[in-house]
């Protein structure tokens, strides 16, 4: 585990990969109702899609508020800021279950 603060004071870089403007974020499901939207987006590309399922399930933990209101809110950001983007819509991905690995005692039945 990494002491973020000493690495800081000590003029590194530290970026907490699971924040967005200086706030820390959380993955929340999502209801089949807003499944809809997601599959909807699907429809357009797998790229769409993915940011719907990212819209759909992040919320600042402090507030449990949205990060991000759109796809066209993410479309815009930096490319930069892609890579760190394409690792939180991996997390939303995986806790909505769109990923096929269970994990030990759960069930998949539709991966």
């Amino acid at each position: 585990m990494s002491d973020a603060p000493a690495a800081a004071a000590e003029g590194g870089n530290v970026v907490n990969l699971f924040e967005w403007q200086g706030r820390p974020i959380r993955f929340a499901e999502f209801s089949i109702k807003e499944g809809r939207e997601v599959r909807a987006a699907y429809q357009v590309d797998g790229e769409t899609g993915m940011w719907m399922v990212l819209v759909k399930s992040a919320r600042y933990a402090d507030d449990g508020t949205p990060v991000f209101t759109s796809v066209d809110e993410l479309e815009t950001q930096p490319f930069r800021l892609q890579q760190r983007l394409m690792r939180f819509a991996a997390q939303a991905l995986d806790l909505n279950g769109f990923t096929t690995e269970a994990r030990e005692g759960e069930v998949r039945p539709f991966a």
